[in-house]
């Protein structure tokens, strides 16, 4: 049983807690939950919190929650074997020996800003995994305080509550700079192989993938208002699609995993960025939300929220066309 972290020091990161505590809506709990018989458990400092029906883990110690499921299922985040129980290389951004241990990370968008690495890649090392403050605001609820990064001019801070079937998650991005800063937050679910990923594609919505072919070319299947892909793919591929429709769904071991959110398809993305995106491979699959582009000036935040719902999945032995119907319909009537 180990026990919260200190307040952070940073003038910055105070304004983010206290931001996010007042979203929370309470003060700072005692103590954590001790994790046993489970991967997550190899962090020292994993958390867990759990309602009636679910239960999410945290590791402050790489700013990733690192577990989700209907209470006593498997996960339904992929957690890479190579690096359960290790932290990030503090000169990956350099080095490019990014450490992706899965889970539910924050990244800045647009991706083709990031100032370090090659072709955008590897993700800000603060931002990614550097180590976390830790506050518990309510029985059922953690709040990660992330640290400022001198490389992007922002820092994060997050809460997740859980509430029922769903975990609300609240993002502040402050600019912690001198100087003004443009970007969208970049949420990111890191998602266990051999499920299926559902995105709805209403009549208003632009779509496009990677290369600039068609998400049909990597497998991508349309089922009415739907687009599925089945794991594994056929290819490796990453889809863009910005609609009046804000979700994402996800199947694996009887649960079904919906990320909701406000739709605007007025607001600006960051750019070659959409407000939905996925990114498909064979060990994996990345469910990502971004929010609009938002040009702060120094100390100012802008908030960020999304839901991650987990339900059981459809009635057993339905084919791919009503499993879709059912997604759509199930997310239509999310609370």
């Amino acid at each position: 049983m180990s026990t919260a972290t200190d307040c952070p020091s940073h003038p910055r990161s105070v304004g983010l807690a206290l931001a996010l505590i007042a979203l929370a809506g309470g003060g700072c709990a005692a103590q954590r939950v001790a994790i046993s018989g489970q991967a997550p458990s190899a962090w020292p400092t994993a958390t867990r919190i759990e309602s009636q029906t679910i239960e999410l883990v945290a590791v402050p110690a790489i700013s990733r929650i690192v577990h989700l499921s209907l209470r006593g299922q498997p996960n339904i985040f992929h957690l890479n074997p190579e690096w359960i129980g290790q932290l990030q290389d503090t000169a990956m951004e350099t080095t490019g020996r990014y450490r992706d241990f899965g889970g539910a990370k924050l990244w800045n968008a647009p991706q083709n800003a990031w100032q370090h690495g090659k072709g955008g890649w590897p993700p800000d090392y603060v931002l990614d995994s550097a180590p976390s403050q830790f506050r518990e605001p309510g029985p059922h609820a953690l709040t990660l305080i992330g640290q400022p990064s001198a490389s992007a001019g922002i820092g994060y801070s997050r809460t997740v509550e859980l509430t029922g079937s769903s975990v609300a998650h609240q993002v502040v991005m402050q600019d912690t700079s001198d100087h003004p800063t443009a970007w969208g937050t970049w949420s990111v679910l890191c998602v266990r192989p051999e499920g299926v990923v559902f995105l709805p594609v209403p009549p208003d919505a632009h779509l496009w993938a990677g290369d600039q072919s068609t998400p049909a070319a990597f497998g991508w299947k349309r089922h009415q208002e739907v687009l599925v892909l089945e794991h594994p793919p056929e290819k490796g591929s990453k889809i863009f699609c910005t609609s009046s429709q804000g979700w994402i769904g996800y199947l694996v071991d009887h649960q079904a995993l919906f990320i909701t959110y406000h739709a605007d398809t007025a607001a600006t993305y960051p750019a070659a960025e959409a407000s939905s995106e996925v990114y498909a491979q064979g060990e994996f699959i990345e469910l990502e939300h971004i929010g609009p582009l938002e040009q702060l000036q120094p100390g100012a935040s802008a908030p960020f929220s999304e839901r991650w719902h987990v339900v059981p999945g459809p009635p057993a032995g339905l084919d791919i066309d009503a499993q879709a119907a059912w997604m759509a319909t199930t997310a239509q009537h999310l609370p």
